[in-house]
């Protein structure tokens, strides 16, 4: 378990950046969740300083007793949910049950996730932007709530990590997948294209990766589109490097999908200016270590060009197992696996 000062240190570090924090968990079931489950999940999120709520009728309209509230805070939270609802217009701040709702990054208000088997009664109280992680039961299982990215079974191994990249999700944040000594490892945002563009600004980066559109529009739509689509649906793709010390983006690297093949593949690219650095070993060893320990692989690949002599060192350093060679669009490379 996490130690409780070095999370609230962090947590205190990464306000200071003006990143999101999540502020509040409310747990909004129309059958009560078993009080261990709640006091498991509450413990977890003191760790992060996030507040956790059990709602008190907002899905069920029963009033609940309990830690987190008695027949009288039930009453004074329905009361202060009608009086919300009448003053919905001219207020921008709600009480929804036993909680309050952010509304946008830019609001100032509680960064708040629903953990709830009943999204439309939520988001009839508390706002069409709430963000909601499904809670499944027999009941909505077979509906299709396609605006909904994450669900769980129950409340069983959620903690605050998790919870905060749902919440990221929801507000359009990238995800920080790791820290090296000197590395910040992220995901990509529109905000990185100029950044992209210097990366890519480089001899033989046809034997590295495709190389960036010439239309700087239609890039940014990519980019765009990558955002929207392939994180949230692989769980990983191609990550920004940037420099914990100055900020500035010195490379990409991650995972993705080479179409004929079953193992995701290693990609990296190092901007030239921050070449011979030893960032690409400093990074690929702590994405390969990710990968294996944090999304599950059980093997990795990554193609080479035969005539890049850097690529090749890096696998090999890297501990790859060289396995055989393929031509890949009229390109010759070498094969590295990596297994759990």
């Amino acid at each position: 378990m996490a130690d409780r000062s070095i999370v609230a240190e962090m947590r205190e570090f990464v306000k200071g950046a003006n990143r999101f924090m999540l502020e509040k968990v409310i747990v909004s079931l129309e059958k009560e969740a078993a009080e261990d489950k709640i006091k498991e999940l509450r413990e977890n999120l003191a760790l992060y300083q996030t507040e956790l709520l059990v709602d008190t009728g907002l899905c069920g309209g029963k009033k609940r007793a309990g830690k987190a509230g008695n027949a009288d805070k039930a009453d004074k939270a329905d009361k202060a949910d009608k009086t919300d609802k009448a003053d919905k217009a001219d207020r921008t701040d709600k009480t929804v049950g036993a909680g309050r709702i952010a509304e946008g990054k830019a609001s100032g208000k509680d960064a708040a996730v629903y953990i709830t088997d009943r999204p439309d009664a939520v988001r009839a109280a508390a706002g069409e932007d709430a963000c909601i992680l499904l809670y499944l039961t027999e009941e909505n299982r077979g509906k299709v709530w396609g605006d909904i990215p994450y669900a769980v079974e129950g409340l069983e191994g959620l903690d605050g990590d998790f919870l905060e990249k749902v919440y990221q999700r929801h507000v359009k944040e990238p995800w920080e997948i790791l820290q090296t000594d000197r590395l910040i490892v992220r995901e990509m945002t529109e905000e990185d294209l100029d950044a992209l563009y210097q990366i890519y600004d480089q001899s033989g980066i046809e034997d590295v990766m495709d190389g960036l559109s010439e239309d700087r529009e239609e890039e940014r739509a990519y980019v765009r589109a990558y955002i929207e689509r392939a994180y949230p649906f692989y769980g990983f793709g191609l990550w920004m490097l940037v420099e914990r010390e100055s900020g500035r983006c010195v490379g990409r690297a991650g995972f993705f999908m080479r179409e004929g093949f079953d193992e995701p593949e290693l990609g990296f690219i190092i901007a030239q200016e921050a070449q011979r650095k030893g960032y690409c070993m400093e990074a690929c060893g702590a994405i390969l270590e990710y990968g294996f320990r944090e999304l599950g692989f059980e093997r990795v690949q990554a193609l080479a060009a035969e005539r890049n002599g850097a690529s090749l060192a890096v696998c090999r350093k890297l501990g790859g197992q060289r396995s055989g060679s393929i031509v890949w669009e009229g390109r010759s490379y070498v094969r590295f696996v990596w297994s759990r």
